[in-house]
C-alpha cells in the first residue's frame, strides 16, 4: 500500500507500475496493507510475556488486510476483466494502534496484554529476523517512518471488489488464539 511514499521497498515498485500502466497490457495491481497473518509469528511471545511490543509508538494508527482477502481479490483479477487497468489499495482495516489491537488480543486470549514500544535498537537485537543486515536495515527505517507518520488506509475498495465486508482483524485473533497460533 502506498507506494510513493519514501521507504526503497515502496518507491522501488513505482516503476514496475509505471511500465505497467504505459503499456497496452490488461494488468491489476494490487497494493496491499499491513497482513493479519504478521501477527502469527508474534502471538506465543505475546501469550507468554503478555506484551505486544513493536519499533514504534503504540499510538501509531495502521491499516491491516487478511491475506485471504487479497488472494480472493487476486483471483477475481485474473478470472475476470472487472479489475483490469485498475491500482486497488486493499486495506480491511485502518488506523488500529497497539492498544485497540492489544485490547482484542487480550479479549481472545483471556488475559491481560499490554501496548508495548521497543526502539530500533531493541526489535533490532532481540528479533529473530532471518534476513541480511540491509533488509533489517529497511525495516527500521519503515519503522521509523511509522512512527512519525502511520500506515493507514481506506477499506472501501476492497470491499466493493469483494462484494462483503472484508475480514476483521478481532476475528483472525480469535482464530489464532483458538488454533494457538497456526492459522
Amino acid at each position: 500500500m502506498h507506494p510513493a511514499i519514501p521507504l526503497s521497498h515502496h518507491t522501488a515498485k513505482l516503476p514496475v507500475e509505471a511500465a505497467l500502466q504505459g503499456s497496452r497490457l490488461a494488468y491489476t495491481i494490487l497494493q496491499p496493507a499491513v497482513f493479519f497473518q504478521n501477527l502469527a509469528p508474534m502471538w506465543p511471545q505475546v501469550l507468554r510475556t503478555a506484551r505486544f511490543s513493536a519499533p514504534y509508538s503504540r499510538h501509531t494508527p495502521t491499516g491491516f488486510v487478511d491475506y485471504r482477502d487479497v488472494a480472493e481479490v487476486a483471483a477475481i483479477a485474473l478470472t475476470c476483466d472487472r479489475l483490469a487497468c485498475g491500482s486497488f489499495e486493499l486495506c480491511a482495516e485502518h488506523g488500529l494502534d497497539r492498544h485497540a489491537i492489544t485490547a482484542m488480543m487480550s479479549n481472545e486470549a483471556g488475559i491481560p496484554i499490554e501496548a508495548e514500544e521497543q526502539t530500533t535498537e531493541e526489535w533490532a537485537a532481540t528479533t529473530a529476523f532471518p534476513g541480511t543486515d540491509r533488509e533489517k536495515g529497511l525495516l527500521a527505517r519503515m519503522y521509523a517512518y511509522y512512527d512519525a507518520h502511520g500506515f493507514t488506509g481506506n477499506s472501501l475498495a476492497l470491499t466493493a471488489i469483494l462484494g462483503r465486508e472484508p475480514r476483521r482483524l478481532r476475528n483472525y485473533i480469535s482464530q489464532l488464539a483458538s488454533r494457538g497460533g497456526k492459522t
